[in-house]
């Protein structure tokens, strides 16, 4: 918890969350008494999870996406589609990893803001997301009958709008 609310420090920098490096960071903790420095480390934090092995893009499948499966996986899963919000992009990849370190395949999933895609979070058809969720059961890992979808921020409203069009889907 203490490293995931850290803030950046830049001037400029955001203010509201941290989103780490791909490579992870270097974090120096200091404990000071009485203003005296009495005892430090570094330590290297990083989003690579040694449980999971990152899949590839299905840039095939006509989606820009990272499909995450864990090392050992036996047999098929419930899966996760996960899809950030207004900032766009492939926001939602720490997530993605976390679930694939649990066990689960997971789906990060672009809708707007990557090359390929639109450059605004405007009139971005359903029917890309339908898509996504079918290439994502056609895998072998995933156990088709049991997607789940996690969407942040706007993303949150529009896992809402997936489940109601597609009720079937998920």
């Amino acid at each position: 918890g203490l490293l995931d609310r850290m803030k950046p420090v830049r001037r400029g920098a955001d203010e509201v969350v941290f989103i780490s490096p791909r490579d992870g960071f270097r974090v120096t903790l200091s404990v000071l008494l009485d203003g005296r420095r009495v005892a430090d480390t570094s330590i290297h934090r990083s989003d690579n999870f040694p449980e999971h092995s990152r899949s590839y893009r299905p840039d095939h499948a006509g989606i820009y996406a990272d499909l995450y499966l864990p090392n050992h996986q036996v047999g098929r899963k419930p899966a996760v589609l996960l899809f950030g919000g207004s900032g766009g992009g492939l926001g939602e990849f720490f997530e993605a990893q976390l679930v694939a370190a649990q066990g689960y395949p997971a789906m990060a999933l672009a809708y707007f803001g990557e090359a390929g895609l639109p450059v605004h979070l405007k009139n971005i058809p359903l029917e890309y997301f339908a898509t996504a969720v079918e290439w994502l059961k056609s895998q072998p890992a995933v156990d088709a009958t049991r997607i789940g979808v996690f969407g942040t921020s706007r993303g949150g409203e529009l896992a809402l709008l997936l489940g109601a069009t597609y009720p079937s889907a998920f």
